[in-house]
């Protein structure tokens, strides 16, 4: 029988469904779009399969994602997240700023992703508040490999995984430590570009918008 807390209450119940250990981040990787088991094993480490399958069970029973078997040549099964998961988003994006402005550097901690640092500068400069003259930018982002697009409307800022759907009015290049930095505030944008590490393609005043959404300006 699947644990619960038993409460009748909105947010236990949301814990029961997706709060279980590693669920979270199973959404996590799922945010920048569908995966294989094999992806999931290797973005995972220290997930055993037997953990990973059960949390695929339970929130694929949730409606929380969904299996889906891509057609030919491909024929592989893949995971990806349902209208209810993406809903999610705001919450996983809050709870990833809300631990990057808390994080500290570690010994415990070695292992380190590309797609982490993407996340910590896309959750972090989505929370941030947008000038007026920002309405209607759109902001590509990659670092590495990989790459997520901000949008501004009325000053609140709107990101989704993937390549911008129509040209950017800036397109943002930098390596996964010096995203980090540019999300925990340890770096400013202008103290990248003079470094080299960050690379803006656009105007500058496009370049002035995005730089102000990063804590260290």
């Amino acid at each position: 029988m699947a644990r619960t807390y038993g409460h009748y209450c909105g947010l236990s119940y949301a814990l029961d469904l997706v709060a279980e250990r590693w669920a979270p981040l199973v959404l996590r990787e799922l945010l920048f779009g569908p995966a294989r088991y094999t992806d999931l094993r290797a973005a995972l480490p220290g997930i055993g399969p037997n953990v990973l399958a059960a949390r695929l069970r339970e929130l694929e029973r949730a409606g929380v994602i969904a299996r889906r078997v891509l057609p030919p040549p491909a024929a592989s099964a893949v995971y990806e997240l349902t209208g209810s998961g993406r809903a999610l988003q705001p919450v996983l994006l809050h709870l990833t700023a809300w631990g990057v402005h808390r994080m500290r550097p570690s010994p415990e901690v070695s292992v380190f992703r590309a797609r982490w640092a993407a996340l910590a500068l896309w959750a972090v400069t989505a929370e941030a508040v947008a000038g007026p003259d920002a309405d209607g930018d759109l902001y590509q982002v990659q670092v590495e490999g990989e790459t997520f697009h901000l949008a501004v409307a009325a000053g609140h800022v709107h990101g989704a995984a993937g390549p911008a759907p129509r040209p950017a009015v800036l397109c943002v290049r930098t390596d996964a430590m010096t995203a980090y930095e540019l999300a925990t505030g340890g770096l400013s944008p202008t103290g990248a570009l003079g470094r080299g590490l960050l690379h803006l393609d656009g105007p500058a005043a496009a370049a002035d918008r995005w730089s102000a959404l990063c804590p260290g300006r």
